[in-house]
């Protein structure tokens, strides 16, 4: 099984653990770490998962707003220091390549934990974008 560990950086970061082969794939574990980047580096550390590949939501700023949280960049900053592997970034629009109906019929959708579930999210559309990962592709869109 290859493992994706992916993240949906900020305040509160949501992370997530999806596991795939040729034939499936689940989610393994999720979450949602308080404390910005401070709390996201004792979590990394203290929580390795040996992940395959690393997927993160990048940083947009987005025109308009009257002020900026920069938190998510310094999450950003910090899973860049502590990791030697390739990250794979998805701006913030790629979640509509997975919405929450997608997510129930793939059985990975959380109630409850919007940060962790933007996190699978990651997961998926990487699944799906990236790699075309076809038991994937065929039970969360079953139509297509």
């Amino acid at each position: 099984m290859t493992r994706i560990l992916s993240f949906d950086p900020g305040g509160t970061t949501g992370w997530a653990l999806v596991e795939f082969d040729e034939t499936s794939s689940r989610l393994v574990s999720y979450g949602q770490i308080t404390g910005g980047h401070k709390g996201f580096k004792e979590f990394y550390l203290n929580h390795r998962h040996s992940a395959d590949i690393i997927v993160c939501e990048s940083f947009s700023l987005r025109i308009g707003h009257k002020s900026v949280n920069l938190e998510p960049c310094y999450v950003i900053g910090v899973l860049y220091a502590l990791t030697n592997q390739e990250i794979f970034f998805y701006p913030p629009s790629y979640k509509i390549f997975c919405n929450n109906d997608a997510l129930k019929r793939l059985d990975f959708y959380i109630k409850g934990q919007e940060h962790a579930r933007d996190a699978v999210r990651h997961a998926v559309v990487y699944l799906r974008v990236e790699i075309n990962h076809l038991p994937t592709m065929k039970k969360g869109w079953p139509n297509e």
